[in-house]
Parts: structure tokens; C-alpha cells; sequence
């Protein structure tokens, strides 16, 4: 084999670095390495308190999800076991009714009295109208319904106690409304009162809602639950999960520091608004995965 004189050039040309510069690049690699440890600790550092600030909003939204799967897994075996015929309609009335309750009295306590009085006196009232005046019904519920927010409002509840059920009872009085003025039309009859706890009750949207007519809340109950616990069922819920969790985070943690504090109140003004829009962003989210755990399609509501 032939020797090759360039070879002995080549291996000139790449010692061209003597032992002082190979020194000093080694070193910077060693400062750069060093630096990239020091910005990613730094980074954790700063992630860190972000994360710990979102564990007790998402661990208590996560606890109160699994009892909401719980109550409205419930509600749906029961319905199952209506199909086959080896348990009465109102047995699966009462058992949506108390999950319905369930759940309020997760979120509320014992305040969710104000809501079972208001419940069961518009129930009188339905009563007494259609036996009396049947095209008044659902002016009445309203006028009632109005005197009974204003009383708890003003006279009767504490202030930081109404707050905290304003928005349950804001979503019980648009049931109530609606199915009186259903009546007055003739477009329902008066309901059986399990039919009617049931409906009011509801646990996929007695805290978050969205609102649905008696008339779809019964034809739901009918046709639709035969779809749960299928695949597109349970992406729904997870997606709509992971949402409400991103935009709980979001508003009480992320926002801040996302955007930090200016001395221009325009920002400020800015940060606190995207806050309060993700709040509403949650609420959106929550209610589309209560309503999916229920059985119900949001699709499906008019």
C-alpha cells in the first residue's frame, strides 16, 4: 500500500490548537454548561410556586369531579335498569333528584335550604294555578320568584351566604320560570312532582347549568343515555376537564404572572379583565362536563 504525504498535512492542519487554547475552550464549554444548569434551576425556581399555587384550586375541582361521576354513573345505571323494566320511572326521578342534591350540598352546605324552599313553594304555586288560573302561572312564578330573591337578598340571608348561591339560584329561577310560562301556553301540563323535583334538581346543570326546557329535559331522559360510556363519551368529559382545570389555573394563578404588574393601568386593567374572562371560560367548561356526565349531549339542548 502506497503512503500518502497529505495525510501527514491533514493531521498538521488539525493540531492547529495548542494545549493553552484547548484550555480555555474546554473552559468555556464547562462556563456554558454551567450556565444552562443555572437557568434551568432558575427556571424550576420560578415555575415552582406557580405550580403549588394551582394544587389546592385543581385538587378540590378534581375531588368534586370524581362525585360528580359518581352521582351521575348513578343516576344513569338506574335509567338502565328502568329500560329493562326492574325499576319504577319514579325510583330514577328521586335518585336524579337526590344526586341533584348531592351535589348542591357539596358545593353549598346546609344554604341549599333557600333553594328546596324556593323549589317546593313554586311547586304550590304551579298547584293552586293550574286547579284556578292556568294562563297565570307563569306570571306568578315570576312575581314570586322575584319577591323571593329580593327577601333573601335584602332581609333574610347574609350577604356573603347569598353570593356564594347567587349563581345556583339564578339557574333554579330560569327552571322555575320557564316551565310556568310552558304551562300558561299549554305546552306541558303540570308534572308529576318527582318528574318535576327531577328536572329541577338535575345534577349535570343544577350549580353551572346550561338551562334546558322541561320538554328537553324529558325527551334527553328518553332517547339519549344508551350513548354513555362509550368512546366519543368519554373524550368529551376528559377534554372538557382538562379545560376547566387550564382555565381555573389560568385566572387565579397564571394570569399575574404572565403579566406582571406595570405602571401603565391600561396593562393592569388589561391582566385583571383576561382574568376574569377565563373565570368565565371555567364556568363554560364545568358546565359542559356536568352536563356530559349526566348523559346529556350539549349538542342536544336547544
Amino acid at each position: 500500500m502506497e503512503y500518502d504525504d497529505n495525510f501527514d498535512d491533514y493531521y498538521d492542519d488539525a493540531n492547529i490548537y495548542d494545549e493553552e487554547d484547548l484550555e480555555k475552550m474546554l473552559a468555556g464549554y464547562t462556563d456554558l454548561i454551567t450556565v444552562m444548569k443555572w437557568s434551568m434551576l432558575g427556571f424550576l425556581l420560578w415555575i415552582w410556586p406557580r405550580i403549588v399555587c394551582t394544587l389546592p384550586y385543581s385538587k378540590q375541582f378534581i375531588c368534586w369531579l370524581r362525585c360528580m361521576f359518581c352521582v351521575s354513573q348513578l343516576g344513569l345505571f338506574v335509567w338502565w335498569d328502568i329500560q329493562s323494566q326492574s325499576l319504577p320511572r319514579w325510583f330514577f326521578n328521586i335518585c336524579i333528584s337526590l344526586g341533584g342534591l348531592l351535589a348542591l350540598y357539596m358545593f353549598f352546605g346546609n344554604n341549599i335550604v333557600y333553594l328546596l324552599v324556593c323549589a317546593v313553594s313554586v311547586y304550590v304555586i304551579l298547584l293552586v294555578t293550574s286547579w284556578e288560573a292556568r294562563n297565570l302561572a307563569g306570571v306568578t312564578v315570576a312575581a314570586y320568584i322575584f319577591l323571593f330573591i329580593v327577601i333573601c337578598e335584602l332581609f333574610v340571608v347574609d350577604e356573603k351566604i347569598w353570593h356564594s348561591i347567587r349563581g345556583a339560584q339564578i339557574m333554579l329561577s330560569m327552571k322555575l320560570i320557564g316551565l310556568g310560562f310552558d304551562i300558561t301556553s299549554g305546552v306541558t301540563p303540570l308534572p308529576a312532582f318527582t318528574d318535576y323535583m327531577a328536572y329541577i334538581f338535575c345534577a349535570g346543570n343544577v350549580i353551572f347549568g346550561p338551562w334546558m326546557s322541561f320538554q328537553d329535559f324529558k325527551s334527553i331522559y328518553s332517547t339519549s343515555l344508551s350513548k354513555c360510556l362509550d368512546v366519543d363519551w368519554m373524550t368529551k368529559v376528559m377534554k372538557s376537564s382538562l379545560f376547566s382545570v387550564f382555565c381555573l389555573s389560568f385566572s387565579t394563578c397564571f394570569g399575574s404572572w404572565i403579566i406582571l404588574d406595570s405602571n401603565y393601568k391600561w396593562v393592569r386593567a388589561y391582566r385583571d379583565a383576561q382574568s376574569f374572562r377565563f373565570s368565565h371560560y371555567f364556568v363554560c367548561f364545568v358546565s359542559e362536563t356536568t352536563i356530559a356526565l349526566s348523559g346529556i349531549n350539549p349538542s342536544e339542548i336547544d
